[in-house]
């Protein structure tokens, strides 16, 4: 189980060196739909969400962005296993995906669980940053996977909005800035 911590915390930090270090230039940019990006990355997550009873619920419209997919897998991978871990058991986890009035592709990532207090959110991004909250609940996170996110985000003009209520759940709006 140690082991298993140890080499997902390895990962996320090549992960994360390597978005650190890398020319966005020669990255492979390739238009997709990212429902179906997003379906792949749900099966990922599937069998840990059963096993907290979470249920994913989805309401995902074919929505085409210009993307590096490795790299989206990243994020969608990062959110997903965020709203699973940091919901409570019994509850609902939530994911939309669609093309908003200004033909911007939105994904909500939604999930009802610890929530994050207003005076930490400007925080939550930041490498190795974990609530007192977050470490209570999920001792094993590396409080990387938002850092990750973050960057990835950057790379792709991606605009994250922070949405958290304690105790009652956080939501996550991103909003793709990057035509396809």
């Amino acid at each position: 189980s140690r082991c298993n911590r140890l080499s997902d915390t390895i990962l996320q930090m090549l992960q994360l060196t390597n978005l650190q270090s890398k020319d966005n230039k020669s990255s492979i940019w390739v238009e997709i739909d990212l429902s179906q990006e997003l379906e792949w990355s749900i099966k990922q997550i599937q069998f840990i969400a059963a096993r907290k009873n979470i249920h994913i619920k989805t309401d995902l419209k074919e929505t085409k962005a210009l993307v590096v997919q490795e790299q989206i897998r990243v994020l969608f991978s990062n959110m997903l296993s965020n709203a699973v871990n940091y919901s409570y058991p019994n509850k609902t986890v939530s994911i939309s995906c669609y093309i908003n009035k200004f033909s911007k592709p939105v994904i909500i990532f939604e999930d009802q669980g610890i929530g994050i207090a207003a005076d930490k959110i400007s925080k939550i991004f930041d490498e190795y940053y974990r609530t007192v909250e977050a470490v209570e609940h999920n001792k094993y996170s590396s409080g990387l996977g938002l850092a990750i996110v973050k960057k990835i985000a950057k790379s792709h003009a991606i605009d994250i909005i922070v949405e958290s209520v304690q105790n009652k759940g956080t939501k996550f709006t991103l909003v793709f800035n990057k035509n396809a």
